[in-house]
């Protein structure tokens, strides 16, 4: 009889985790991120020779080229009903060198400027990942995202006088809005405890009414900290 209680109770202990796993799939969990990703931008029009004009309020955006950069950024994540789906919310930042040439509205003469770009991005993402259970998780990571280039020295007021230009020059931001596809794997440390890694992909419009041109992807690579409740 001890022999038989002692094997219960053995068949007990090694099955409560999974019992527990399988009854708490369906519960919510919220998840709280830390990421880290790199931008590698191949936007049709950020290459520092386009320029958006309002002639009749004498204003020019020269659109810059970017260089890569590195962004850190927060996340917030909800699952809830479907055991292999999670909502996330994230917000990222990162600067970047920029280059255009065209009038630099400082000594007014035809030149290539340099200047510093700051871009914040919100995403909307769903995540989908298999095996539901598992220690390591394929994901796919389809969304939306929201962002606010602001360019320092990126725009200006101008009039032209016998040939000669006479500007005011200004900080500009500009806004875009797009589509996300990321994919990677999760690695399940512990109950608690996730990082996942895997690789960007969005495409990218610039929200001006009457430009369709500007737009294109912007890839590389995303790493993620997750604690989860």
């Amino acid at each position: 009889m001890k022999l038989r209680y002692t094997a219960a109770i053995f068949v007990l202990i090694i099955s409560a985790p999974v019992f527990s796993q399988y009854r708490n799939r369906y519960e919510n969990h919220f998840y709280f991120g830390i990421t880290y990703n790199t931008n590698n931008f191949n936007i049709n029009g950020l290459d520092g020779r386009t320029y958006i004009y309002k002639a009749g309020k004498h204003i020019v955006w020269p659109l810059p080229e970017l260089a890569p950069g590195n962004a850190y950024g927060l996340t917030l994540g909800l699952k809830n009903v479907y055991p292999n789906v999670i909502m996330l919310i994230n917000y990222s930042r990162s600067t970047h060198r920029t280059n255009w040439y065209g009038p630099d509205f400082y000594d007014l003469k035809y030149s290539h400027i340099q200047s510093e770009a700051l871009l914040q991005v919100w995403n909307i993402d769903f995540r989908l990942f298999l095996p539901q259970e598992s220690f390591l998780q394929f994901y796919v990571q389809p969304g939306v995202n929201f962002s606010f280039l602001d360019v320092k020295h990126g725009s200006a007021t101008y009039v032209e006088i016998l040939g000669d230009i006479f500007a005011d020059n200004y900080d500009a931001r500009h806004s875009f809005w797009g589509i996300n596809c990321n994919i990677g794997i999760n690695l399940n440390l512990s109950r608690h405890l996730i990082i996942d890694a895997g690789f960007l992909l969005k495409y990218m419009f610039i929200d001006i009414e009457d430009i369709e041109k500007i737009r294109g992807p912007v890839t590389g690579y995303v790493f993620q900290f997750m604690y989860v409740i």
